[in-house]
């Protein structure tokens, strides 16, 4: 498999980007990450959709990973999405599948009530706006790690793994969390800005209701049935109001949290599945 990295200067800052797969697939699939995640976070399902003949495309949303710190008040996520866009265009590509997690579904959701008709599909990865209070607070417990200073990567791992929600730990998570690390002068730190996902994470907690009507394309919901912190970030009345109101969505459910799904080889089959076919 060939990965082309760039660094891409678009008029919002500097993005790292990665692009597998044929140039000339039929089928190009925008893989766009989480809150706090990287584009490590989608290595598993670029290999598998790959395999099936789709283009991947996947980044670091800036101030995240190796991407551009743009500073206070320059995120959001309709800026996100106008970063998506930004990217199609620079590579050429017309039209293509959204995958999202997390907050890159909800990104998704901005990119389908501006840009519907460039979406072939949607995956929506465990988020659809109206999440429990209590998942919320652990989504923003787990920004700390990103001012934490450690002597080594192994004291990295241990304390992350510590938390319990990044399960279960393998070599995809020491990937993952490797990648938004660098030198620093008593040791290693995170490059993900912790201001810039406090502030994608306040704009989160806006209704998202409104923008479903946008997902005119098909839709797959991956449902996590495990809470975090007793809480889920798609409860199940936001679920059920979600797939009454998404004409044709379907759902995939795991019994997994929401920082496990990619770990689980069905979600990466489901999201293929519906891509392939979409």
């Amino acid at each position: 498999m060939t990965t082309e990295t760039q660094s891409l200067t678009l008029p919002s800052g500097r993005l790292h980007v990665e692009r597998s797969g044929p140039r000339d697939a039929a089928e190009t699939a925008i893989c766009v990450h989480g809150l706090t995640a990287n584009v490590r976070a989608f290595d598993g399902l670029r290999d598998d959709l790959v395999a099936a003949g789709v283009q991947v495309i996947a980044m670091d949303l800036r101030g995240r990973g190796h991407s551009e710190d743009t500073g206070p008040g320059s995120y959001g996520l309709p800026n996100h999405a106008r970063d998506v866009v930004a990217i199609a265009e620079h590579l050429g590509v017309e039209r293509w599948h959204h995958v999202g997690w997390s907050m890159g579904a909800l990104i998704g959701l901005d990119l389908a009530a501006v840009a519907a008709d460039r979406l072939v599909t949607a995956s929506l990865l465990d988020a659809a706006g109206g999440m429990d209070p209590a998942a919320l607070d652990a989504v923003r417990a787990a920004t700390a790690r990103l001012d934490a200073v450690v002597p080594d990567m192994s004291a990295y791992y241990d304390a992350i793994r510590a938390s319990g929600i990044f399960e279960p730990w393998g070599p995809y998570w020491e990937r993952y969390f490797a990648w938004e690390l660098a030198p620093v002068d008593d040791g290693l730190s995170a490059t993900t800005s912790r201001a810039a996902c406090l502030e994608d994470l306040e704009a989160a907690t806006r209704d998202f209701s409104e923008l479903w009507a946008g997902l005119t394309m098909p839709t797959l919901l991956v449902w996590a049935s495990v809470p975090m912190n007793g809480g889920l970030l798609v409860p199940p009345d936001v679920r059920d109001a979600f797939l009454d109101r998404v004409p044709g969505a379907r759902l995939h459910v795991v019994d997994r949290n929401h920082y496990a799904l990619m770990t689980d080889q069905h979600v990466r089959d489901a999201i293929v599945a519906h891509i392939t076919r979409g």
